[in-house]
């Protein structure tokens, strides 16, 4: 597998060039009947947010209902009594895509996935993760 590497001058030139190869890359993708959307794997935190919101300021140079996204990740534990509170907790990272990109597209992405960490209880984890902690594969401190 060959991979190019960009060396970019600073941060601001470093979106700049993801959010071209990324625009770039949905303007030219054409759905076939073996391939109707293009899937993106797409991180969180604070690196690619300069990059979302260049996608957000150029979006009408793509169809963005032909993109599926798939996020790296989400906390598990979020404080929240229901799904809905956990999904939408401001440290979540649905919550967090949402607020940085998903939310800003006048055409949204065909579909969005992120981990679903917010479905998990926290109680039902630790319950879960105590089970465990005795074996050899898992290593448990708390």
């Amino acid at each position: 597998m060959q991979f190019k590497l960009y060396v970019t001058r600073d941060f601001q030139q470093m979106n700049q060039v993801a959010a071209d190869i990324t625009i770039g890359k949905i303007a030219d993708f054409v759905p076939t009947q073996e391939k109707p959307f293009l899937n993106l794997i797409l991180p969180t935190g604070t690196s690619p947010t300069g990059m979302y919101r260049m996608i957000q300021d150029r979006q009408g140079c793509f169809d963005a209902s032909v993109v599926v996204s798939h996020n790296l990740d989400e906390y598990v534990g979020l404080p929240g009594a229901s799904v809905t509170e956990r999904i939408t907790h401001p440290e979540g990272y649905a919550f967090f895509m949402i607020q940085q990109l998903f939310g800003g597209l006048k055409t949204p992405f065909h579909e969005w996935h992120v981990p679903r960490g917010c479905e998990v209880e926290q109680a039902r984890l630790e319950e879960e993760l105590e089970k465990f902690k005795d074996t050899s594969a898992y290593s448990f401190e708390g």
